[in-house]
C-alpha cells in the first residue's frame, strides 16, 4: 500500500457514504504525509552519505546537497500549507494539523540520535526513538478526526496497534538485509558502518556470548568490508533469521487477536488488511 493511499484505504473503510468530495480530501491529506515522508528521506540519506534508494541514486546525489536541503523546506512547508488550505473549515481541524506535528516532530528530532553511539546495553531502549517513528499512525488517526471519531480510547487503541504494526516493520526492514540483496530491499545499507541501533543488534546484545558481543563491538561501525562481513557471520552463528521468523508468527498472532477484540467503531478488515501488508513488508510498497 503506498503511503500517500494510506489515508483513501482508510477513510473508505471508516466511512462507508463517503463521496468524491471526501475521497478527494483525503488524497490530499495523505499526500501532506507523503510530503513529509520524501522530506525525511533526503534527511535520512543526507545524515547517512547514502549511495542507492529505491533501486536509483538517492536525490541530494542528482541534485547536490544545497538543492536536497531546499527541497526538504519546501516539501514539509508544502504539507503545512495543504493542510491548512483544504482543513482549515473542518471541525477537528486543530487535532488533524496535530496529527502532521506529531508525526514529523519527533522523527526529525530523531535525527539527532544517529549521531550517537550507544551501548550496547542500551541498544534496546533507544530502538523504537532512533528513526522508527510511524507514519501509518497518523494517518490512520487523522483519518479517524476526518469522519468524526474523537473518542480518546479508540484513538489510543488504534494508535498503540499502528505503533506495534510500524515497529515490527522496522525489524522486517532490518533483518531483510541478510535475507535479500540490494534489489529488493531497494536500499543501500550502511546500518553496521553506521553503527544503527537495528533487531539484529539488540538481539546480540541479548543472546550473544560474551565472546559474541567483545566481537560485535570491535567491529560494528566499521565500514571496512572484512569487518562487515565478520558482523554479517555473527548473525548467522545467532540464528537471527530463524528468530525472526518465529518472532513474525508470534507476532501475527497477537495482532489478529487484537483486532478481532476491537470494538464495532473501528474497521476490522481495515485493520486486517494493515496486519497482512506487514507480515508480507509491502505496507509501504
Amino acid at each position: 500500500m503506498p503511503s500517500a493511499t494510506t489515508t483513501i484505504h482508510a477513510y473508505k473503510h471508516f466511512n462507508k457514504d463517503y463521496t468524491e468530495d471526501d475521497l478527494m480530501k483525503a488524497g490530499i491529506l495523505g499526500w501532506c504525509f507523503k510530503l513529509q515522508d520524501v522530506h525525511l528521506v533526503i534527511v535520512d540519506d543526507l545524515m547517512d552519505e547514502s549511495e542507492m534508494r529505491y533501486s536509483k541514486p538517492v536525490w541530494y546525489r542528482q541534485v547536490g546537497v544545497k538543492q536536497a536541503i531546499i527541497d526538504c523546506l519546501i516539501f514539509e512547508a508544502s504539507a503545512t500549507y495543504l493542510v491548512l488550505k483544504y482543513f482549515s473549515d473542518h471541525k477537528y481541524f486543530p487535532q488533524i494539523q496535530k496529527e502532521l506535528l506529531d508525526n514529523i516532530s519527533p522523527t526529525d528530532t530523531s535525527q539527532l540520535l544517529e549521531l550517537t553511539n550507544f551501548n550496547l546495553e542500551d541498544y534496546e531502549f533507544y530502538e523504537n526513538f532512533v528513526k522508527s517513528y510511524p507514519f501509518l499512525v497518523h494517518s490512520v488517526t487523522s483519518v479517524m478526526y476526518m469522519v468524526g471519531i474523537n473518542d480518546p480510547e479508540l484513538h489510543s487503541l488504534v494508535k498503540k496497534f499502528c505503533m506495534d504494526v510500524c515497529i515490527f516493520g522496522k525489524r522486517y526492514d532490518d533483518i531483510s538485509v541478510i535475507v535479500e540483496s540490494i534489489s529488493v530491499a531497494e536500499k543501500d545499507n550502511t546500518d553496521i558502518a553506521s553503527s544503527k541501533v537495528t533487531w539484529m543488534a539488540i538481539q546480540v546484545s541479548k543472546i550473544g556470548s560474551p565472546q559474541q558481543k567483545k566481537r560485535f563491538m570491535e567491529h560494528y561501525g566499521s565500514s571496512d568490508p572484512k569487518s562487515i562481513s565478520i558482523i554479517f557471520d555473527l548473525y548467522q552463528e545467532l540464528n537471527l533469521v530463524e528468530r525472526f521468523d518465529k518472532y513474525m508468527m508470534d507476532y501475527y498472532d497477537e495482532m489478529y487477536a487484537r483486532i478481532q477484540n476491537m470494538p464495532p467503531r473501528l474497521p476490522k478488515e481495515f485493520f486486517c488488511n494493515i496486519l497482512d501488508l506487514s507480515v508480507s513488508n509491502k505496507l509501504y510498497a
